[in-house]
């Protein structure tokens, strides 16, 4: 009976404080860490105007895709210049030689890319169904080697 004395009183002991003041966990709860933002510092991507190009071809030139709506266009050696507003090319037919010309937030986009191996991925056609616009594109990559150096954006640096 002494051997069951200890363990019983024990027992209840425990049992009477845990109905009294409730089952604490013995680690606090820490909030969740944030992301660092500032605030006004992402680029607001516009809507489009509704400026439409149909049926046109288009050969050997520059051709600025930001704000443009384009139904039919045939493309032939063209160097497509964005800055990563809104745009939509429809039933575009492109072929020759392509370029791509990325100023402003496209270019920042490109390079912080390409910092941590993300860019430099053969074109191939859209996969469906396609992305939902509002929600972010994102990517990940494992780095073999640690990427060492200064990251900066060489656009909208003073």
């Amino acid at each position: 009976m002494r051997k069951l004395t200890i363990p019983l009183l024990s027992f209840s002991a425990g049992a009477l404080c845990m109905f009294l003041f409730g089952n604490q966990a013995s680690t606090v709860l820490q909030p969740p860490v944030l992301a660092q933002k500032v605030e006004g510092a992402i680029p607001v991507v516009p809507p489009l105007r509704h400026i439409v190009t149909r049926s046109n071809a288009y050969e050997n030139m520059v051709y600025a895709v930001d704000g443009i709506e384009s139904n039919g266009d045939r493309f032939n050696n063209v160097t497509f210049e964005y800055g990563g507003g809104a745009y939509k090319l429809e039933n575009a037919t492109v072929s020759g030689k392509v370029n791509i010309n990325l100023i402003g937030a496209a270019a920042n986009t490109a390079i912080f890319l390409r910092a941590f191996g993300l860019l430099g991925c053969p074109a191939a056609a859209p996969k469906s169904p396609l992305p939902n616009p509002n929600i972010p594109v994102i990517q990940s990559a494992t780095l073999k080697t640690p990427v060492r150096g200064d990251i900066v954006s060489p656009f909208g640096q003073k």
